[in-house]
């Protein structure tokens, strides 16, 4: 490991002379924590964003650009140069063309807009080691990913230490993408998130790509196979085309369909781009005094009052900064406005620290909160429905092929990738290929949606000298890292796992001392 540590952190230095990774200048807690305090506390924001990941990173530049968007410079500016069927109501236009609804052509107010991160920012080296692919693993435990723990299972991971599966993902400005193997699919045409997505917008999956989106410019890119791999993607080719499956060799499909394909992935120029890089750090940036971004603050609940009729409305969360908890509010939506939104609260905290943070607020589950001294506000499923599915890993053997390894990653090659964007670094990706399965389970029902995806990987000994150290400080039994010869951490709990179709877990409400 010191081979490829010593000569990357070496080089990267040397770089750094000529590429300096941007400051977060002053939008991110540059104050010390008294202040920082004092700020949000008397500050009322317009949308309170929990959670600076993927989708938090999105959320705060698809706001920011819809309101510069219809930004009126002067009231009669925007009077002037409006449709004639128009008309003004609280310095705010709208256009009435349409009786049922009346749409703001533009906006008098900017919304303040706050940025909750319970992670840190990352740093420099961090950040360098981040944007090459193939180094993903050499980020883990850097104080830029946390893990959650199952409780102990009893018909799974039967080889992991006290029969717990842990949960590894981002805790870092910019979220798990920034760590990730980045690999994704867009889901089936026939999932019901997806059907969800299309009905509000048709075009969504065809324009969320396409690189034109306004000051948010994140395409990917299809694997670029070099000759160590493409042999592989190659026998693959041929045993998919044998069973009569699809073989796309061209990498344009970003949805699950049956058949085999060629990885896309967030790259560009070889370097790792996410929705942090392209959509809120060139925004953060340009230092805007109506956007704050803070980092290292946990949201511990939502707070909420009740209005008419017994509807609950957020007004604000509990946060804990520095060892501080304190109270941080929206703008009372019904006092004073002058503008045509409500204040929101949105939470993009992930998959498990979302529900967590529900409820902990009371929004859950009434049968949880029965032996709990905290009321159940709103009965909810939520924690309820969490999906996970085995992973079996399988180690082949390819002839008059080449897998990575670590003596792949030579002082030559490092220099060839950062002074020439060339070489084995500047495979995007480890894996090669992605395939889709429909089994007799779906085909019975008449399911559509293929049921097994095979990812192949052509660095399984490379694989196996990185996740030695998981074995040793995490959850692998000794017994099952070499009989299984180390593959992935989070494969190795699937040769025991009992097959139990339709199994449906959930995030357990066990947050009461928050």
């Amino acid at each position: 490991m010191l081979k490829l540590i010593l000569p990357t952190i070496s080089i990267l230095i040397v770089w750094s002379s000529y590429k300096i990774w941007p400051a977060l200048y002053s939008i991110i807690d540059a104050d010390d924590s008294e202040q920082v305090i004092k700020k949000l506390q008397s500050t009322q924001y317009d949308f309170i964003i929990v959670g600076g990941g993927t989708s938090g990173s999105i959320i705060v530049r698809k706001l920011w650009d819809g309101f510069q968007r219809h930004q009126c410079k002067s009231f009669h500016q925007a009077a002037s140069s409006a449709p004639l069927a128009t008309v003004c109501i609280r310095q705010t236009l709208f256009s009435n063309n349409d009786s049922q609804m009346c749409q703001p052509l533009c906006f008098t107010h900017q919304p303040r807009i706050l940025l909750l991160e319970s992670g840190p920012r990352m740093s420099w080296l961090t950040k360098k080691m981040s944007d090459t692919p193939l180094f993903t693993p050499l980020l883990y435990g850097r104080g830029i990913d946390t893990t959650y723990q199952t409780t102990s299972q009893k018909s799974a991971a039967l080889q992991l230490k006290n029969n717990v599966i842990f949960l590894p993902h981002g805790s870092v400005l910019g979220g798990t993408a920034l760590l990730n193997a980045m690999i994704f699919t867009c889901g089936h045409p026939d999932d019901e998130v997806v059907r969800e997505f299309l009905k509000n917008d048709p075009e969504f999956f065809s324009t969320l790509f396409d690189g034109k989106n306004e000051g948010c410019q994140l395409k990917p890119e299809v694997i670029n196979h070099q000759p160590y791999n493409r042999l592989i993607h190659e026998y693959f080719e041929k045993a998919f085309s044998l069973r009569g499956s699809q073989v796309d060799s061209f990498g344009s499909a970003c949805q699950s369909h049956e058949g085999l394909h060629i990885p896309i992935v967030f790259v560009r120029n070889a370097q790792r781009i996410s929705s942090f890089s392209e959509c809120l750090l060139p925004l953060m940036n340009e230092n805007p005094k109506d956007l704050t971004v803070i980092t290292g603050i946990q949201v511990e609940k939502l707070l909420f009052n009740r209005r008419d009729y017994g509807n609950l409305s957020a007004y604000g969360v509990l946060a804990k900064y520095k060892g501080h908890s304190f109270t941080i509010k929206l703008k009372n939506s019904l006092v004073g406005r002058q503008t045509r939104w409500n204040p929101e609260i949105i939470l993009s905290a992930g998959a498990i620290k979302t529900p967590e943070i529900l409820l902990s607020s009371g929004v859950g589950p009434v049968e949880d909160y029965s032996n709990n001294k905290k009321p159940n506000l709103l009965n909810l499923p939520v924690g309820k429905n969490l999906h996970d599915h085995p992973m079996i890993g399988l180690i082949c053997s390819v002839v008059n092929g080449k897998t990575l390894t670590m003596n792949s990653f030579s002082v030559a090659e490092i220099f060839k990738y950062f002074w020439r964007g060339e070489g084995i670094l500047s495979q995007a990706s480890a894996v090669t290929s992605i395939g889709y399965h429909r089994t007799s389970y779906q085909k019975v029902v008449n399911d559509s949606r293929p049921d097994i995806q095979y990812t192949i990987i052509s660095a399984s000994p490379f694989e196996k000298d990185t996740f030695k150290i998981v074995s040793e400080t995490l959850t692998i039994t000794f017994t099952c890292y070499n009989s299984c010869w180390a593959i992935f951490s989070h494969l190795l709990g699937i040769n025991s796992v009992k097959m139990k179709m339709g199994r449906i877990s959930k995030v357990l409400s066990s947050y009461w001392s928050a």
